[in-house]
């Protein structure tokens, strides 16, 4: 799933798609703008999903997430406080 300002994306694995693997996406840094956090949040909104065994967080790149994006929210944006 991919998110203006981030992109985060989800995959299955293990025995019959029982493993979510929540994979950040955003080169060069993955770095967590707003964007990215709000995309993380409906990818652990997936998470809550029942028959789920295990969730698994992974990143593309050299780096799983080496900054946080200073950027805008809008003022009770739950992903804001991420």
């Amino acid at each position: 799933m991919a998110a203006e300002g981030g992109e985060v994306r989800t995959e299955r694995a293990g025995p019959e798609g029982r493993v979510l693997v929540i994979v950040f996406d955003h080169p060069p840094a993955n770095a967590l703008g707003v964007g990215m956090r709000r995309a993380l949040m409906q990818a652990l909104a997936e998470a809550a999903e029942p028959g789920l065994d295990g969730v698994v967080l992974a990143a593309a790149g050299r780096n799983f997430s080496a900054a946080t994006a200073v950027d805008a929210a809008g003022e009770g944006d739950p992903a804001a406080d991420l």
